[in-house]
């Protein structure tokens, strides 16, 4: 998976799952510091909050701007925002992080060569 895609992944599946009710406390930790770093990410960038804002509501829709502003700002390359969106996805789904499911391409994978 590409680093912008599992950004914008994590975003949304933690957006998903802090609205449930009962959602871990880690996890909204874990959301709300994802967010924060993309939204330091964007800070630079015309409606850059906007959208951020507006994919936490309406990810189907706003899923390729946000991706857009991510890639524009060089999201791919923040390690800290990358970690941040790893440590979202294994809180929202451990068995999809376990086997892989959200490795950077190019790394290696449970069990598996680097690709």
């Amino acid at each position: 998976m590409d680093p912008i895609t599992l950004i914008v992944t994590a975003l949304s599946a933690g957006s998903r799952a802090t609205r449930r009710d009962g959602a871990p406390a880690a996890l909204a930790e874990a959301h709300a510091e994802l967010t924060t770093l993309a939204r330091q990410r964007l800070q630079g960038r015309p409606n850059g909050s906007m959208v951020l804002k507006q994919h936490a509501e309406d990810p189907a829709r706003w899923t390729r701007p946000l991706a857009t502003a991510l890639g524009a700002e060089g999201a791919a390359g923040d390690a800290g925002l990358i970690a941040a969106a790893q440590a979202v996805l294994r809180l929202t789904d451990a068995a999809g992080s376990s086997r892989g499911k959200y490795a950077l391409d190019g790394t290696s994978r449970p069990g598996q060569a680097p690709d």
